[in-house]
């Protein structure tokens, strides 16, 4: 985006409890949405695309795959190195431009299960 349009999306606040906000300078208009409160925005994604009927369809959904059990498996068996959960958790500060201090919180208590000891 920063290229494209040449617009910092971190030079302009984040609403992070309501998940999304929408950034407008030099008639580009832009929607950034956190991705865990997709399907709650379906109204504000339609007003942005100015389409009354617009509906959000998931139509790839992991548990109705048939590798469902193997993706399940994975998810529960995945470890991460430390090196990476420190990048994310520790000294990424872009990650709390978009998520609350709980929000973080309760992604590194999750996360940090997964490290590889």
């Amino acid at each position: 985006i920063k290229k494209v349009f040449n617009i910092d999306i971190y030079d302009y606040p984040f609403d992070k409890k309501n998940g999304y906000t929408i950034i407008e300078k030099n008639n580009v208009q832009i929607l950034i949405i956190k991705m865990e409160c997709l399907s709650g925005l379906e109204k504000v994604i339609g007003e942005f695309i100015n389409d009354d009927a617009y509906k959000l369809i998931n139509t790839n959904k992991a548990s109705d795959k048939m590798y469902y059990n193997v993706y399940r498996e994975f998810k529960d068996s995945v470890k991460i190195s430390k090196n990476y959960f420190e990048y994310y958790y520790d000294n990424n500060p872009k990650y709390g431009h978009f998520y609350t201090e709980e929000e973080i919180s309760v992604y590194r208590e999750y996360w940090c299960l997964k490290v590889e000891k």
